[in-house]
């Protein structure tokens, strides 16, 4: 049999093999392929590409990640291995669950008393990283201090932010101290600092409802500023007017 070009040779070729081959159904995207007969005899035949050949291979199963919920591959010794029962779908998944989840405090193993961690208490909560005293909000220069001034004492309440330059002035002058008290407990009150015959007194914001100053209920006072002048409004002056 001759031809003049390798075409219709190829044509021929494919009906010839195609037609003494039978079509098979993939067992995995049940797509329809010729097998060869010898495939078949052998046991083989079963899938239509080798990604599919890969597929069925995999005797595991699809979890999803504890961390960020992507859909993974497990294999049967991975599941089988595994002794808090969590999967991840990648080493960065599972160092955050290891270092922020359950290695962490005292189920670490290098956990000693717990006495240096009040930086890391700190920096973890929502406190804004501003200095208590000069407003620095420079994070370079910001060290956690201790209100009562013991180190075991790591509770949030007892943290601080302060700048270096503050955090040594209130270690050693009682000055300084006491004026990081005063911000403390008007801070931590909601209250505000009121100017009354020379002196700094902290009151409630709504002190306007005091019977000491009812008579100041009636005035146009801007109860959003953090200090009042009450020493003018208790003035002679002004008590006549009233």
């Amino acid at each position: 049999m001759e031809y003049c070009t390798n075409q219709p040779v190829a044509v021929y070729l494919k009906f010839y093999y195609t037609g003494n081959m039978p079509i098979v159904k993939c067992k995995i995207c049940k797509k329809d392929f010729y097998a060869k007969p010898n495939w078949l005899r052998r046991g083989l035949g079963k899938y239509c590409s080798l990604s599919c050949s890969q597929e069925g291979r995999r005797k595991g199963r699809h979890v999803k990640c504890h961390i960020c919920g992507k859909i993974t591959y497990k294999t049967p010794k991975a599941l089988k291995g595994s002794k808090s029962k969590k999967y991840f779908c990648g080493k960065s998944c599972q160092t955050i669950w290891r270092n922020s989840i359950i290695f962490v405090g005292k189920n670490h193993s290098n956990w000693k008393s717990g006495e240096f961690t009040y930086k890391n208490v700190l920096t973890k909560s929502s406190t804004p990283k501003v200095c208590m005293l000069c407003k620095e909000n420079d994070k370079r220069i910001l060290v956690a201090h201790h209100i009562d001034k013991n180190r075991r004492n790591n509770r949030l309440k007892n943290l601080i932010w302060l700048c270096f330059n503050c955090h040594f002035l209130v270690h050693q002058y009682r000055r300084e101290e006491d004026r990081l008290k005063f911000n403390l407990k008007k801070a931590r009150s909601g209250a505000a600092i009121v100017q009354l015959e020379g002196h700094r007194v902290v009151v409630p914001r709504n002190w306007v409802q005091f019977p000491m100053v009812a008579p100041l209920r009636g005035l146009n006072i801007n109860k959003s500023r953090s200090s009042y002048d009450l020493y003018s409004l208790y003035s002679p002056k002004f008590a006549k007017q009233t």
